[in-house]
């Protein structure tokens, strides 16, 4: 047997390298559409996160090549040979400062580069809540499921159209805003596609938006582990085709029924919808 290769540690490393490279057939899974790191993006939002993803990505592999080379380079430079003698130095100080200061610049010009992008995503100051063609969801979080709430046909919220469904819904090409609540603990709304995430906090109401350009149907995950079920905060997204979101809102109301407010359902027991008025300022 080739020398080592008897070592049980050997055989383990090996097995979880081919685990991972034939993970997809194993388990079943299609990454013809996404390949192994980001799954498409479907906003322009999120191509602006996957830009900022990429630099990252080409520079720490640049450093990491880089550096792993100088380390092969030196291992076999200064190896140990018979008759040599070791050499005490107290290191270079210029050397020093040069790989802390560019470091040091890259990272500044990195923290610049994303200020705007994290501005438009996250500072609810900045969601174009009162854009006219603006469509607001209300999102329930709680253990293990989400709920959504939705205006009625008279686009007014605290009216007895309102309604609440399971799925989230919403038309391709306009501004979404997301109001976010957890009723038991820190969950995470993530949509993959629009780069979308966002924690729900118990006590707060948190505030997001997205605008998705293109129709289909996608996977909701929760980004956060929040407790023994949290595979069953699964869910799905789909965002529709302006032609055909007449039809769908319809048939999404239709589904709902309406609201009884003499009995309401724990979504507005526990977020009154008079509390919207409040929050919205």
């Amino acid at each position: 047997m080739i020398r080592g290769f008897g070592n049980p540690k050997i055989w383990a490393c090996v097995a979880l390298v081919l685990l991972f490279v034939a993970s997809p057939t194993v388990f079943g899974q299609d990454h013809s559409d996404r390949g192994w790191l980001l799954p498409e993006s479907i906003s322009d939002e999120g191509d602006a996160i996957d830009n900022m993803f990429w630099l990252i990505f080409w520079l720490t592999g640049a450093v990491f090549l880089a550096s792993e080379g100088a380390l092969v380079y030196f291992i076999v430079k200064y190896r140990a040979k018979e008759g040599g003698k070791a050499l005490y130095t107290h290191g270079n100080h210029k050397v020093e400062v040069i790989w802390t200061v560019i470091p040091a610049v890259i990272l500044l010009g990195l923290g610049v580069a994303q200020v705007d992008m994290w501005v438009t995503a996250k500072d609810p100051g900045v969601a174009p809540i009162d854009d006219a063609d603006a469509f607001e969801v209300h999102v329930l979080a709680k253990q293990f499921e989400w709920w959504f709430r939705y205006r009625g046909p008279d686009n007014k919220w605290n009216t007895d159209d309102d309604f609440v469904a399971s799925r989230l819904v919403v038309p391709k090409g306009r501004p979404v805003i997301i109001r976010l609540r957890s009723i038991d603990v820190i969950h995470s709304l993530f949509l993959p596609e629009l780069r979308f995430k966002q924690d729900a906090v118990p006590g707060l109401t948190m505030t997001g938006w997205f605008r998705a350009r293109k129709a289909g149907q996608w996977e909701i995950a929760c980004a956060e582990l929040c407790g023994a079920s949290h595979y069953k905060m699964r869910g799905e997204y789909e965002i529709v085709e302006p032609a055909d979101w007449s039809a769908r809102y319809a048939k999404m109301l239709d589904d709902a029924g309406p609201v009884d407010y003499d009995n309401p359902t724990e979504f507005f027991r526990f977020w009154p919808i008079e509390e919207v008025a409040t929050e919205d300022g």
